[in-house]
């Protein structure tokens, strides 16, 4: 029985847990039920197709949006997220009786905490949580809007801060690999 590798560990290389993929197979899960139930809760077989074509151009800019840890800190995806946002906004409005385009909001939320500091990504969830509760002010008055934003809110702030805490570690994660193997090279 062999306890110790057979090569030499500056010849490994380094491994460390991504969370990134599974994130995003969950984004474009969640994506496609939305699609399936805000498209099809729409009555007009003409805004059926604008609603899906505005969800797979929605899909798109969320897939060109870069990982979090290969973003130079000029290249953060504020403009990808204002649009994405404001593709939500459009959704919104087909269907105006539907909630299912404002679970995209959670998508978003993730995507902030990700790529953002703590303080900034909680910005973008705020500002998230105010165009929901205008949206459904408008359309089912203070009553309603309050009993669905509320459950919705503290989804969106939880996902954030989760996703924010996970990038966290992610980040500090990777510096201790890279301190291990530097360790390793200088003995």
């Amino acid at each position: 029985m062999q306890l110790l590798p057979s090569t030499p560990i500056e010849n490994q290389p380094i491994q460390y847990f991504s969370p990134m993929r599974l994130i995003t197979v969950i984004s474009y899960l969640t994506l496609l039920g939305v699609a399936a139930g805000g498209v099809s809760s729409i009555p007009l077989i003409l805004e059926r197709w604008q609603a899906t074509a505005i969800i797979g151009v929605f899909g798109f800019i969320l897939g060109r949006i870069p990982p979090p840890i290969s973003i130079p800190a000029r290249k953060s995806p504020y403009l990808q997220l204002l649009l994405l946002t404001f593709l939500i906004v459009i959704l919104m409005e087909y269907h105006q009786a539907s909630i299912y385009f404002a679970i995209l909001f959670f998508i978003l939320s993730v995507v902030a905490g990700l790529h953002f500091p703590l303080r900034t990504s909680l910005l973008w969830t705020i500002f998230f949580i105010l165009i929901i509760i205008i949206n459904l002010i408008r359309i089912w008055g203070w009553r309603y809007a309050l009993q669905v934003s509320i459950p919705l809110s503290t989804g969106f702030l939880f996902f954030n801060v989760i996703s924010n805490a996970l990038k966290r570690i992610q980040l500090s994660q990777i510096l201790h690999l890279q301190m291990v193997q530097h360790i390793c090279l200088l003995a």
